[in-house]
């Protein structure tokens, strides 16, 4: 199986003009994946306060570079192979927080994040394994809570696998840990799906790969709002895996 790496990024000292409007942030965002080849399907959710005016963006990416590239490679070794961005904008704090699960390291990625988005940066990668710590930069302020890991052995893995069924469980899951859902992805293909929610509190990503019979979770809440914790537990009623290895961040 292609072992994933994944990123965590708060980025502080961010001009407001680039993460103030959802149109500034799918602007430059699709910069940065086109310039790695990395097709996309994406949702933006623009937040305002009581005057309608724009305040800040929440988007999330499933994107298409690792399966393709998988597809082009050894069969033997090809699994299903998440791969997802997401970014969460304060401009009123001048600061971003961005989760990148990606199949591959691109040496330009951060140089590129960096030029598009400057400021000043902290970063987390994670390669090769499903051990997470973050500690974030508390003197600009910390910015949310987040839920990382995994299920394997999962008994009814046919919800997974139909998109219908994926919004059902992921609505179900917001309904009891208290997220509001604002809009939907899905991508499938026969060694696996991945399925996401943009919350107005931040995001929910699941990638189940077939094969491994296993689920990579993502769950991250800025604020008081919604319980990462308790979505984990809801996923775990359902599903019913008999391993199970999750992470708390503070972001």
């Amino acid at each position: 199986m292609n072992q994933p790496v994944r990123y965590f990024i708060n980025a502080y000292k961010v001009s407001p003009n680039s993460i103030t409007l959802k149109e500034q942030v799918e602007e430059r965002i699709k910069i940065i994946l086109e310039k790695l080849s990395i097709s996309f399907k994406h949702e933006v959710h623009q937040f305002q306060d009581a005057n309608n005016s724009p305040f800040g963006v929440t988007a999330l990416y499933l994107c298409e570079d690792a399966r393709a590239e998988a597809k082009n490679a050894s069969s033997e070794s090809y699994s299903y192979t998440p791969s997802h961005l997401t970014i969460h904008t304060w401009p009123e704090h001048e600061m971003f927080a961005m989760d990148i699960l990606f199949l591959k390291e691109y040496d330009e990625l951060i140089t590129l994040l960096q030029t598009i988005f400057p400021g000043e940066y902290h970063i987390i990668k994670q390669k090769n394994g499903r051990k997470y710590h973050f500690t974030p930069n508390y003197s600009a302020g910390g910015v949310g809570r987040e839920a990382v890991g995994f299920f394997k052995g999962i008994s009814n893995s046919n919800l997974l696998l139909d998109e219908v069924n994926m919004h059902k469980l992921l609505n179900e899951v917001c309904e009891k840990a208290q997220f509001h859902a604002q809009k939907d992805l899905f991508n499938k293909d026969e060694y696996g799906s991945s399925g996401a929610k943009v919350l107005t509190e931040s995001h929910i990503a699941l990638h189940y790969l077939k094969n491994e019979d296993e689920l990579l979770i993502d769950i991250f809440t800025c604020g008081e709002e919604g319980d990462p914790k308790r979505g984990i537990s809801v996923l775990a009623e359902i599903l019913t895996p008999k391993q199970q290895k999750i992470n708390h961040l503070k972001r």
